[in-house]
């Protein structure tokens, strides 16, 4: 809004305080409870508002895109919860809102690639892990992720490759060591498959998929396998970061500033457990 006279309005708002504060001065005990009921109003506002917007993690990141609408982590974020509940469409849309303003963000192309994905784009999600790879290759994680979409399609060979190499990058990670070690299986190297096991107990003696490798090799068919995802998985979202991992599955997103809880189920190959740092 335009003021004419600016001058003229100050002095109109300045005139209007100085009156309040003689009808405060000379009625004392209705301008305690003036104060203390506005200052209830105003609390009790704020405290309605902040239980709106932080009332779960789909509400929180809406808001944030709402108020930053060219944030391109806070789009992709707000993509995850849509993902969690199936909505991959509207997931798609938001990471592609998202690549406008961080075009160059591995994570945030793994999660173009989970998406499309599910959503039967293989073309395009192998389009989009190969440039997550090409933008961090010395990062594992979308290496990891690339070898878990090649093993789901049934490229056991492809998998395999791109898996030594995540683990070669990092090898005390044990979400590729078990990825690795279930491609190896499901490809027919038995003695791979105990090779890597015997590596993975040597990283990690809790293991329990190397573990079954070592003691069950015979009986690490499909249906092994897939008994072992859904035994160890559960729907959330992956954190780029961290000193120690268990199997993965699903999208990954960088370390947020808000803590935030995934909670509904994926497709089968699209689905992980949450990790937290």
């Amino acid at each position: 809004m335009f003021f004419s006279f600016v001058g003229l309005v100050l002095a109109a708002v300045c005139l209007l305080g100085e009156a309040v504060k003689r009808w405060f001065r000379a009625n004392d005990g209705l301008r305690w409870v003036c104060w203390r009921w506005s200052r209830w109003l105003l609390m009790d506002t704020a405290r309605m508002w902040r239980n709106n917007v932080l009332e779960d993690e789909e509400t929180l990141w809406r808001d944030d895109v709402e108020k930053s609408p060219k944030n391109g982590r806070g789009l992709m974020i707000y993509g995850l919860t849509q993902m969690s509940k199936g909505n991959y469409p509207v997931a798609l849309d938001l990471y592609q809102r998202a690549l406008v303003y961080t075009p160059n963000y591995a994570t945030l192309e793994v999660n173009l690639g989970i998406v499309t994905a599910a959503m039967g784009k293989e073309t395009e999600a192998d389009k989009h892990f190969q440039r997550a790879v090409a933008l961090t290759p010395a990062d594992d994680t979308p290496q990891a992720y690339y070898g878990r979409y090649l093993l789901a399609q049934g490229r056991f060979a492809d998998a395999i490759v791109v898996l030594r190499q995540s683990v070669a990058l990092n090898g005390a990670r044990m979400m590729q060591r078990d990825l690795l070690i279930e491609a190896l299986a499901r490809s027919g190297d038995t003695t791979g498959a105990l090779d890597a096991a015997t590596d993975a107990l040597r990283m990690d003696p809790t293991d329990r998929e190397a573990r079954n490798a070592i003691e069950h090799p015979v009986a690490q068919g499909a249906v092994y396998w897939s008994r072992c995802r859904s035994r160890n998985t559960s729907a959330g979202s992956f954190r780029s970061r961290s000193s120690r991992h268990r199997r993965r599955w699903g999208s990954i997103r960088s370390p947020p500033r808000r803590t935030t809880t995934l909670g509904r189920r994926m497709p089968r190959w699209a689905t992980e457990e949450r990790h937290c740092p």
